[in-house]
């Protein structure tokens, strides 16, 4: 009778979990191991956003996002190799926010200049949100930061589709990026370029902010 309980198994079940007192599967204990890994992954992130909103992207180091979070400097590296992947990380993050708030309507305008101008200065808006955050990530592009320009290029394509979908005066989600034409990819780019320069002219004092908005208009009359 003992030997028939032994070997009798609910189909149901997986083999490794049927029986009380075995351990959980593999799968599920690197499962386990992968969630907390996420979970830590995202506390250091905010920590370190935290530290970038309130001191610029520059000041964000190890030692200090580790003591934010409450982490051994050791427990820190098993998420991050450098400060670099933290820094990508963090742009990552809060280009995702401010896509996500620049979501939605077609920006507003009669014009596909009138358009344009809607998005950037929403755009301008949002980014002004946090100006020492902002100014860190413009100065670590402008002088080529590795995890900073590679984290701005992966957002590059979906900013190109709020520019174009303003253009054509369609919601962003509509706009197929491989099949625009060469002329509309070109346009979303520059108007991107005037952009960046002119917050860099605003990053280091050289002008307002709403100044930068009119650039963007002069560009856009030029181009559209």
């Amino acid at each position: 009778m003992v030997a028939l309980l032994i070997l009798w198994r609910d189909p149901c079940l997986p083999y490794s979990e049927e029986r009380v007192g075995w351990k959980p599967s593999r799968r599920r204990r690197l499962s386990a191991v992968k969630a907390d890994r996420d979970k830590q992954r995202t506390r250091i992130v905010g920590a370190a956003i935290r530290l970038a909103e309130e001191h610029g992207l520059d000041r964000v180091g190890l030692r200090e996002v580790a003591e934010e979070v409450g982490l051994a400097l050791g427990t820190l590296y098993k998420s991050f190799r450098n400060k670099d992947e933290i820094l990508g990380a963090v742009v990552d993050r809060q280009m995702a926010a401010m896509r996500e708030a620049l979501g939605g309507p077609v920006p507003a305008g009669e014009t596909a200049a009138d358009r344009v101008h809607s998005f950037f200065e929403r755009f301008t808006e949002v980014v002004a949100r946090h100006p020492a955050f902002t100014r860190g990530m413009l100065g670590a592009l402008s002088t080529g930061r590795g995890a900073v320009v590679k984290a701005i290029l992966r957002s590059d394509v979906e900013t190109s589709k709020m520019v174009i979908g303003a253009i054509r005066g369609v919601p962003a989600a509509e706009v197929d990026f491989e099949r625009c034409g060469d002329d509309e990819r070109e346009t979303a780019f520059l108007l991107r370029q005037i952009w960046f320069a002119s917050m860099i002219g605003w990053s280091v004092g050289l002008h307002p902010l709403d100044e930068v908005v009119a650039h963007i208009d002069i560009a856009a009359r030029r181009f559209l």
